[in-house]
């Protein structure tokens, strides 16, 4: 099963339009999607990294990521 880290935040439209993206193409392929919110206390130190540019899909096998906007056909590809 492949992971997705889905870099996202609350009150972000385009990060529910992509996470639903995700979830259409979740039913025909195994998908285990990570998700992160970068204004979480937790993840203070990715905040400056990624705010800016939610959302970010990543995964663990490549040196590039996602940004938005994307579309299911691009992930897709991302995802190989």
């Amino acid at each position: 099963m492949q992971t997705v880290i889905f870099y996202t935040k609350l009150g972000c439209s385009n990060c529910d339009k992509a996470y639903r993206l995700l979830m259409d193409l979740a039913y025909d392929r195994p998908l285990k999607i990570d998700i992160v919110d970068v204004t979480h206390a937790h993840n203070h130190e990715l905040k400056p990294k990624y705010e800016n540019r939610i959302p970010v899909i990543s995964i663990l096998q490549a040196e590039t990521e996602l940004q938005w906007p994307f579309s299911a056909a691009e992930v897709s590809d991302y995802l190989g």
